[in-house]
């Protein structure tokens, strides 16, 4: 009989945290599944309510409010509630409502980025934003940092612990290979598109012990043990820490940018600029990539009008070089490094590509896309050496 093929899949780490279709924890079963939405679009599709929406039954409102009032310690009819009045666009009273159950019930993480998704709507943007970072911050007063930074984010790391044993059924026995024991958020956020679910098929085994020998039919792990295989499939993931690999760059000084760089600590002032760099920008650099939320297209939009802004500035005063200083670059850098220092992805307790090998945040951004906005509006030529351009 003809023998399927065996495959072996190298994954660069072990599969984290999930943040996507989990199941509500107000009631919910494993079949409830409720997306959790980008960060200022609210869950399911209450984000972008209907043009034309039905009108608010106000006996619905009334009842609820009544049952509200009621049952002091009902978180679920205050999420109603605030779902109810989103659906109608009064965000501030469902905010209201929101903040009411969270403070019942914390580990409701669909009903936080509903919160956050309000008060963006309300015009209330740092507010709603704040909902989302605030599961970011180490709190040094936390008493269980070994597996969270804070109540909150300790909070999303049950939310998401009972999805994945959800998903797992019967197969208990892989709860500790597949529960991270670093707090959410620490490591890329993953879709789940029925990874755990896959782990109960039968013709399936997780293998977590580190690979040793690959042979030609088969693969060797640490504890000895023999995997036959057919096709060998690797993502190990790709090298984020040592940017600008792709050609030689050499300052005025001679030195190339690799070597200013020290390999992987790579550094620029905005992401974008480098001393001893003269008339050299670069984009998607060092510590700009969000890794709490939002778009690195704005991010991009928002360095190339700086450049844009560095140029017409240029043009018009007559320069032919802006070198961006060193005092203005260290102290950028300072003050990236210690807001990462009250950040989740230096937290000691776990690895990741976010990290070079001296423990520095080299490619995270510690700011929200609305502060690098305003960080970016306009360029300031007093933080660059500038020269006459040449006749």
């Amino acid at each position: 009989m003809k023998r399927e093929p065996m495959v072996f899949a190298v994954a660069g780490m072990l599969f984290g945290f999930v943040l996507g279709y989990m199941v509500a924890n107000l009631g919910g079963g494993p079949g409830d599944a409720r997306p959790v939405a980008p960060a200022v679009a609210g869950s399911a599709d209450r984000s972008r309510p209907p043009a034309s929406p039905p009108a608010l039954d106000p006996n619905e409102l009334k009842a609820l409010e009544s049952l509200a009032t009621r049952e002091k310690g009902n978180a679920q009819v205050r999420v109603e509630l605030g779902n109810l009045l989103m659906d109608h666009s009064r965000f501030e009273e469902a905010a209201r409502f929101y903040r009411e159950a969270l403070a019942l019930k914390p580990d409701q993480l669909d009903v936080r980025v509903d919160l956050g998704a309000c008060l963006v709507n309300a015009g209330k943007a740092g507010d709603g934003l704040l909902e989302f970072e605030k599961a970011l911050q180490k709190d040094p007063t936390w008493p269980y940092a070994d597996r969270s930074l804070n109540k909150i984010n300790d909070s999303h790391r049950a939310y998401f612990t009972r999805y994945i044993v959800s998903e797992i059924g019967d197969k208990t026995e892989l709860l500790d290979k597949v529960i991270p024991g670093y707090p959410p958020f620490g490591k890329r956020m993953l879709m789940d598109n029925g990874w755990y679910r896959m782990l109960r098929n039968e013709r399936v085994t997780l293998v977590s012990d580190p690979i040793v020998e690959i042979g030609p039919d088969r693969i060797i792990t640490k504890n000895g043990a023999e995997h036959e295989a057919d096709v060998l499939v690797v993502a190990t993931g790709f090298d984020v820490l040592r940017f600008l690999t792709a050609f030689e760059a050499r300052g005025r000084s001679g030195r190339s940018l690799r070597e200013v760089w020290n390999d992987d600590d790579a550094r620029a002032y905005l992401g974008l600029s480098i001393p001893d760099f003269p008339n050299f920008f670069c984009l998607y650099g060092p510590n700009l990539q969000p890794g709490h939320g939002g778009s690195f297209m704005f991010l991009a939009e928002m360095q190339v009008r700086y450049i844009m802004d560095v140029l017409k500035k240029m043009l018009t005063q007559g320069l032919g070089a802006v070198e961006c200083r060193q005092d203005v670059h260290d102290a950028y850098n300072e003050r990236i490094d210690r807001a990462h220092e009250n950040m989740v992805w230096t937290h000691p307790g776990m690895e990741t590509y976010y990290r070079n090998a001296r423990g520095r945040v080299v490619v995270n951004s510690p700011y929200r896309n609305a502060t690098f906005y305003e960080m970016t509006r306009a360029a300031n030529l007093g933080d660059f050496i500038v020269e006459l351009r040449q006749s």
